[in-house]
Order: C-alpha cells, then sequence, then structure tokens
C-alpha cells in the first residue's frame, strides 16, 4: 500500500512537470542572432512545449516584429515577415496555453547600407559633364554606419483619444527588453507608468494596468476629490482639446494616493502612489503586450482626452542595448556601366559614347555578404554657344558666349573669313549683308573638341546721316573735324553704305572739300580748302550733298544741309 501511494505521488509530480510549458523560436538560422540582408523574408516557427507534449497548434500565439507589424492567434506558430529597413528589430513570440504564458526573442540585424557621400567623379564642382571622347575617373567609397538601439517606453496617440462613461479608453505597449521567460518576482522592478491626460472629474477615474498573462493592477480608482486632471475644457457642451498633464504611478509617489490628494482645482502632475496591490503582478512575463485601461465610470457631462502613456522598468534589470556597424569590402567593389575598364579598390575609368547622361553603380559587399549599392551620372556634354541675337543689321554687335562647362580654351569662326577669336564672351560686327555660320569649337583639358554652330542674318539699315550745324576747327583739340560719322558708334551708318560722294560748297558755289569714297568721307573736313591743311576756309555758312548708294541697294535722294564753321580764337 505504501508503495502503491509513493507511485500515484510520483505520477502526480511528473503531471504538474508536463503541465509547464516552455516555448522556442526556431529559424533556418538556428541562432538567437540573425544577420541578414535588406529587404528579406524569414520564416519563424514557434515551438510551444507543455509538459512534454507539443502544443504549438493549440496555443495562442502573439508575434511582434518591432517594425510596426504584428500576427496573433491560434495556429499561427508558423509565420513569415519581410525586413525591408535596415537596422536591428527584437522579434518577440508570446504564447500561452491552458493559462501559462512563455515568450521568446530573437534578433534580426540587417546589413546597413554605408554612406556613399565620399563617391564622386573627379570632375571639378563647377563642371557639369565631360567632351565626347573624354574619360571620367569614378571613386567609390563606403564609410560604415553605426547603427544603436533606441528603445521606447510610451505610446504617443496620433491624435487625443475622447474619454467619458461611453468611451473607455485601452491601449497597449509591447514591451521586449528583458530576456526571455523572465518573470516579475519583485515589485521593485517597475519604476513607473506614466498617463498623459486632461478630464474634468478626477473621482470618476479608474486607471489600471494588466501584465501579459492578464493580471490587473489598479493604479487609481474612483472616489477621492472632485478636482481636474490637467486643464481640461468645463463647459459641458465644448468637447475641445485641453491642456493635459503628466501623471505617473509608483510604489511610492512623492503626492501620496491620488485620491487622498488636497486640493482646490487641478490635481498637479507628478508621482502618484499605485492604489491598488502590485503584489497581483508577481509572477507576470515582462516581455509581452502591457495594456493601460482608463474609464471615466460617472455618467455626467465630465469628459477629456488621453495623449500618450509609458510604462517603465528599472533599466538595470534589461538586456543590453544593441549596437552594431557593418564593415565593407572595397577590394572587392566594383563599378558596372557602360565603357568602363576593370575597377581597383573602388576606383575605375570611364569613357563614355553619345551626348546625354550615363548612369554608373558603384557595388560593395559588407561583412555578412549583403550587397549595397550607389549610382552617379555622367554626363556627356554637347559644346554649347549662348548667342544675345540671330538677326543684326549691318554694323550692329552680337554677343556670343561660351557656356560649355568643361571647355579649357576654344575658338570662333564667324564665317566672314575674319580674326579667329578665343576668349569666352566675344562681340562681333558684321559689314555686309549675308547669312552667317558662328562656330564655336570647345577644346577640354585633354584635348577634346566639340563643335555647336549657329546662323546670324545681317540685313542693311535704311540710311540715315546725322550732320553737325556748326563745327569750330581752332585747334583746341574739340570739333575740330566735321564729320556725318563722327564716333565709332555712329560707324553704324556707315557700314550700311556700298558707295558715297560728296561736296561741301561755300556760298559763291566753289567746292571747298570733296569725297568719292566712303574711306575719304570717314576722315571728315578740317576745315581747310580740299583738306590741304594750309588754306583755311574762312567763317560762314557751307553747303553740303551726298549722294549714296546703300547696301540695301536703294540709291537715295541725295542729302543736303548746311554746315556753319566757326573758329572764334584769338
Amino acid at each position: 500500500m505504501k508503495k502503491i501511494l509513493i507511485l500515484i505521488l510520483a505520477f502526480l509530480s511528473l503531471q504538474n512537470i508536463d503541465a509547464q510549458i516552455t516555448g522556442k523560436i526556431n529559424t533556418k538560422y538556428n541562432v538567437d542572432t540573425i544577420m541578414i540582408c535588406g529587404d528579406s523574408t524569414i520564416e519563424f516557427t514557434a515551438e510551444i512545449i507543455s509538459g512534454v507534449d507539443t502544443v504549438s497548434d493549440s496555443a495562442f500565439i502573439y508575434w511582434n516584429f518591432d517594425d510596426g507589424d504584428f500576427v496573433e492567434g491560434q495556429g499561427k506558430d508558423t509565420v513569415e515577415h519581410k525586413f525591408i529597413v535596415p537596422g536591428a528589430y527584437r522579434v518577440l513570440m508570446t504564447a500561452q496555453y491552458n493559462n501559462e504564458m512563455t515568450n521568446d526573442i530573437v534578433i534580426v540585424m540587417l546589413g546597413l547600407d554605408p554612406y556613399f557621400n565620399e563617391t564622386k567623379t573627379n570632375l571639378p564642382e563647377n563642371q557639369t559633364g565631360i567632351c565626347n571622347g573624354d574619360e571620367v575617373v569614378l571613386t567609390g567609397k563606403a564609410t560604415e554606419r553605426n547603427w544603436k538601439e533606441k528603445r521606447n517606453y510610451r505610446r504617443d496617440e496620433i491624435f487625443p483619444v475622447f474619454l467619458d462613461d461611453q468611451n473607455p479608453y485601452s491601449s497597449y505597449i509591447t514591451y521586449k527588453y528583458s530576456y526571455p521567460d523572465s518573470i516579475i518576482n519583485d515589485i521593485s522592478i517597475i519604476d513607473s507608468i506614466g498617463v498623459r491626460m486632461e478630464h474634468s472629474l478626477s473621482s470618476s477615474i479608474r486607471i489600471t494596468l494588466s501584465c501579459p498573462s492578464g493580471d490587473t493592477v489598479i493604479l487609481k480608482d474612483t472616489g477621492g476629490v472632485d478636482g481636474y486632471l490637467g486643464e481640461p475644457v468645463i463647459e459641458s457642451s465644448d468637447l475641445s482639446e485641453g491642456n493635459p498633464y503628466w501623471y505617473y504611478f509608483t510604489f511610492s509617489g512623492a503626492n501620496g494616493l491620488m485620491n487622498n490628494y488636497s486640493l482646490n482645482d487641478t490635481l498637479p502632475s507628478g508621482t502618484y502612489s499605485i492604489q491598488g496591490n502590485l503584489n497581483n503582478l508577481i509572477g507576470c512575463p515582462i516581455n509581452g503586450k502591457w495594456t493601460l485601461s482608463v474609464e471615466d465610470m460617472q455618467a455626467d457631462t465630465n469628459n477629456g482626452y488621453i495623449y500618450s502613456w509609458a510604462l517603465i522598468f528599472d533599466k538595470d534589470k534589461e538586456t543590453d542595448k544593441i549596437e552594431y556597424s557593418n564593415v565593407y569590402d572595397l577590394s572587392s567593389s566594383l563599378w558596372l556601366g557602360d565603357y568602363l575598364n576593370l575597377t581597383t579598390d573602388g576606383v575605375a575609368t570611364a569613357l563614355p559614347e553619345g551626348y546625354g547622361n550615363h548612369q554608373y553603380t558603384f557595388v560593395i559587399n559588407d561583412n555578412t555578404g549583403c550587397r549595397h549599392d550607389t549610382s552617379l551620372v555622367v554626363t556627356v556634354e554637347k559644346a554649347t554657344l549662348q548667342i544675345d541675337k540671330n538677326n543684326v543689321t549691318i554694323g550692329d554687335s552680337i554677343n556670343v558666349e561660351d557656356i560649355t562647362s568643361w571647355s579649357e580654351s576654344r575658338q570662333w569662326d564667324f564665317g566672314d573669313n575674319s580674326e579667329i577669336l578665343t576668349d569666352i564672351q566675344e562681340y562681333k560686327k558684321y559689314e555686309d549683308k549675308g547669312t552667317y555660320q558662328v562656330i564655336l569649337t570647345a577644346v577640354s583639358e585633354s584635348g577634346c573638341k566639340d563643335y555647336d554652330t549657329t546662323e546670324v542674318e545681317a540685313v542693311p539699315r535704311p540710311i540715315e546721316i546725322v550732320g553737325y550745324n556748326i563745327f569750330t576747327p581752332n585747334g583746341d583739340g574739340v570739333n575740330d573735324v566735321f564729320r556725318f560719322f563722327n564716333t565709332p558708334d555712329e560707324r553704324i551708318t556707315a557700314a550700311n553704305i556700298d558707295k558715297i560722294t560728296g561736296r561741301i560748297y561755300n556760298r559763291y558755289g566753289e567746292t571747298v572739300c570733296k569725297w568719292d569714297s566712303k574711306e575719304e568721307i570717314l576722315k571728315g573736313w578740317d576745315g581747310t580748302i580740299n583738306n590741304k591743311g594750309h588754306r583755311q576756309a574762312s567763317d560762314g555758312f557751307y553747303y553740303y550733298i551726298l549722294i549714296i548708294k546703300g547696301k540695301d541697294e536703294i540709291k537715295y535722294e541725295p542729302f543736303t544741309g548746311t554746315i556753319y564753321l566757326y573758329r572764334n580764337k584769338k
């Protein structure tokens, strides 16, 4: 009989052992920290054991992938998830079976994209392209990027959540910074629970916190003073948001119990003692979904808003923060694109052909075998001239400019057998009518040449004579010579003249000066008889006549007028 009792006790003991639940995340990598490349999909399998039985397909399983996505439900023991953004993720699995809970965590670290800001060409900053036929040096460089975990203990609502007796508030924070299957065996591990809110009647508010296994503690119960939480809008018909305060609940708050607080209007922001029994949370899993509930228990016109809440544990009890960086192998890096030579330590030369943009991609692998790349564009730039006008009158100026970014020197051919010019910006006048081809030859530093052309049409301008009715040939250097075309700017009129003859007569009809060509008339009259220089014409009125044929092939009516010569020299 005694042996039978021992066997029964042993069997019951085994049954008790069998009731314990354990959980583990399995992947094909079979490690707790997985290094993968970005945009990768991983299959996770939860292995849940109750006693000696595998109950994975019967347990209620919650997966949190640490990127805002989660999956939960019965039969969710195998899931797939794609990680896109480089960084580290704590993948948390919690499982519940027969009121028992277990959890496990694996860390997924994605290969970090390096800094590529020093990947460049050898072109100067002010050079936007190269000559068609020039080569360009491509230099790739990858500088390591460090990633450090930033832990989030808060839930911030996108918009404040309205709270009254018909609209209770409930939300959760998934905590995953403790070791797997750690439980609360000392309430001091909970540092504080905070809620940022405003409400017009504190005595109607109940705030509770539930751990992942469902055990609950009351942070604040109804009752106590009828004060404000924060600065609510108290008009019953106005649902506007007020000014919220942070209220923190701790094991021993500086302000004591919120319901015992003595006040006139508003409960101040600060720390308050937890009203319920924190020992209710002894044995709770630390990792998992912690739920905060805020209820308005009184059916009246009082209301408010919830903005945020926070769950803060003793950080000394947490696992170490994740921090890592990748190393990049420059020796095996590669440039991809057209007309490239071999890449050596990230450097290659390219000889792109054809005007336009040519894309080149720099590829480098990190120490986990993940590929990272960046691209830059090399523009084969056509030589380009800029001209202010393509239609001018004879003698008028055009302005041309070489705006090719890569040209180190240039030549201008204006199509009229005139001198070849070489400045970046040039001015040109045409003396004869016609259509002229302006050719820019741009030359790069290496001697590569390219061309741009445009046409200019020069047409004659109708002849206009601007004469002077007085001149003073007295030797003072001012107005000593009478000219119809007195300054270089006024030669614009002379430039349109094909043939010209002119005469100046005194009042007796005697010729005192004559011109039979444009070259002669441009010299003007110096006030001596026939410009001989030794016999001065006397003061008085003189008469001129000009007979002109223009380059517009018009023979103009004679131009006539008077001149008054006055020396006024003592």
